[in-house]
């Protein structure tokens, strides 16, 4: 027995284990965040699919080709260059995001909704939904970075939506830089 062996073996059972880790955070994530219903069980099998179709890809080595070979599909999308690998590195990063805030959602939920009742109940639920939009809206926002979106773009887009809502309209307004 040689001392290869060991490392080879390391090698495959890294990404295995990191994978079944992945998984079972991702699912239980998706059950506490919305019971047991068909759509988290069909959430659960696609997650289980692409992480276990990831691993075969990286033990077999084909994984860094099939990215090296995606990023080479590109695109100009006003000032910046998208590739299909960013787009999928960026719906990765998207879906970790919004697992971990659900999780966060979820376990504020659960504080928030303990010990009410009544009509304080109904206070509180509502006070934890608007929690989870707001932290979803912001976890997407911070997604949106890697993928190479400049997030300047959007804060033209929230000036008008602010201007709107404040009853200005466009023409009376005037930006000086």
């Amino acid at each position: 027995m040689t001392d290869d062996h060991p490392i080879a073996l390391f090698a495959i059972l890294v990404p295995v284990c990191v994978s079944l880790a992945l998984i079972r955070f991702g699912v239980k994530v998706l059950q506490a965040a919305f019971g047991a219903t068909p759509m988290v069980r069909l959430l659960e099998r696609t997650l289980s699919w692409i992480a276990w179709l990831a691993v075969m890809l990286w033990v077999t080595g084909v994984l860094p080709r099939v990215l090296d070979e995606l990023y080479q599909i590109r695109w100009k999308v006003g000032g910046s260059m998208l590739s299909v690998r960013t787009l999928l590195e960026g719906a990765l990063t998207a879906g970790v995001v919004l697992i971990i805030t659900l999780w966060v959602s979820a376990a504020q939920e659960s504080r928030l909704l303990k010990s009410a009742t009544g009509s304080d109940l109904s206070l509180r639920k509502v006070i934890s939904n608007t929690v989870r939009a707001v932290l979803m809206f912001v976890g997407l926002l911070l997604a949106l970075s890697p993928v190479g979106i400049d997030l300047t773009a959007l804060s033209v887009l929230g000036g008008a939506v602010a201007g709107q809502l404040l009853g200005v309209s466009s023409n009376s307004c005037r930006f000086s830089l």
